[in-house]
């Protein structure tokens, strides 16, 4: 016999499965904004060293010198070094 929400709701549990409803919407809503959150800084799926070179990309476009997110000279690796690092 198949269970449909109306079925369920003319029994006893309508109530019990409107509140897990809520309840998966509230887990739903949360994930969802700690996904945003932890992607904001820099955006999804940026590392480290690609933010701090797309920070020291923007620098050198506002005339602040080869600097990094963190007003420091970049001298980690040589500049355009990431050319020679394809596959």
């Amino acid at each position: 016999m198949a269970t449909s929400p109306q079925i369920i709701a003319e029994s006893g549990q309508g109530k019990k499965f409107r509140i897990f409803q809520v309840f998966l919407m509230i887990i739903s809503v949360a994930g969802l904004c700690l996904a945003i959150y932890a992607t904001t800084p820099f955006g999804a799926g940026v590392s480290g060293d690609a933010a701090s070179n797309l920070s020291t990309a923007e620098n050198l476009l506002r005339g602040k010198g080869f600097v990094d997110l963190f007003g420091n000279p970049l001298v980690y690796w040589a500049p355009l070094i990431q050319l020679s690092w394809q596959d």
